[in-house]
């Protein structure tokens, strides 16, 4: 007797998809889910219902669909084209992680939320349409999407919560600079206790930022010492307006106790030229 493709179970006003049976089955690439069953709409994809269907390509989910349970569809790696329902409010917390084929995902219109690892290690993502609802991209959502490069923000504003972009290198400047403000404003200062450092620090993102002013509520001190550490010298002409007496004699210590000669110097020089006009001096030498 042929198993039957999906299992479901009764919901109060409908049905959920609670299982696909032919997940090691490399003969059916293609699913389509159901509007109803028995009569009634199908209303909900159970947590794990498609996880580690291996073999599939395609999937369509219907509109009568609201929620998609925790890790759906996790490891679909053969996953390439995928539509979202229309009704569908939250992608859930390792709803598509590790659907390595995945390139493009667009996000329904309605959708307000990605919860953690929603789309983490899709390692051939490369765009991100997100709708014009989104109000939150939680921690790690799109965590190792190696080429992951355009993501499209609505125009109002996003929290995005810790490294929701984390290590996704060829993320635009802008979109880089998103993932650490938390909203689509790129003059809105960024937050200190949920700065990826790694992200903050890449180049064009650091610039930009330092023209912005966008480090107003970041601490200066940690600022430098991340510099320092990744021995990031060609970076300090940009930082040099965020420092103060304040925090310059414990960034001489730092750097010194790192034998981190480069920013030693530098940092004493610019010490010593805020103290004793030393540019005045050269100035007036230059002149006789």
């Amino acid at each position: 007797m042929t198993k039957k493709m999906f299992d479901f179970e009764k919901l109060d006003d409908g049905w959920e998809l609670a299982k696909y049976n032919y997940n090691d089955d490399p003969r059916i690439t293609s699913v389509e889910i159901p509007e109803k069953y028995k009569f009634k709409k199908v209303k909900s994809i159970g947590s794990k219902a498609f996880s580690s269907a291996s073999f599939l390509k395609s999937v369509y989910i219907p509109d009568t669909v609201k929620n998609i349970g925790t890790s759906a569809f996790e490891y679909c790696e053969c996953l390439e084209d995928l539509r979202l329902p229309s009704n569908l409010k939250i992608v859930d917390y390792c709803c598509f992680k590790l659907c390595t084929s995945l390139k493009k995902v667009t996000l329904p219109t309605k959708c307000a939320v990605v919860r953690s690892f929603a789309f983490s290690k899709c390692t051939s993502l490369e765009t991100a349409l997100l709708s014009d609802m989104m109000c939150v991209i939680y921690n790690g959502a799109f965590e190792d999407c190696i080429v992951l490069q355009d993501v499209s923000f609505p125009n109002s504003e996003v929290t995005i919560l810790g490294k929701a972009f984390e290590n996704c290198p060829f993320l635009s400047t802008d979109c880089a600079m998103y993932s650490l403000i938390g909203s689509n404003d790129l003059h809105k200062p960024f937050v200190s206790d949920l700065m990826d450092w790694n992200v903050a620090m890449r180049s064009d993102v650091f610039q930009k930022a330092c023209r912005l002013g966008s480090f107003e509520n970041v601490n200066k001190a940690e600022i430098f010492r991340q510099l320092i550490d990744r021995d990031l010298i060609d970076l300090m002409p940009f930082a040099e307006n965020l420092l103060s007496d304040k925090i310059l004699g414990e960034l001489i210590d730092y750097s010194s106790e790192r034998s981190k000669t480069e920013f030693t110097a530098r940092l004493m020089n610019f010490k010593n030229g805020r103290n004793s006009a030393v540019d005045d001096i050269i100035d007036s030498r230059f002149s006789l």
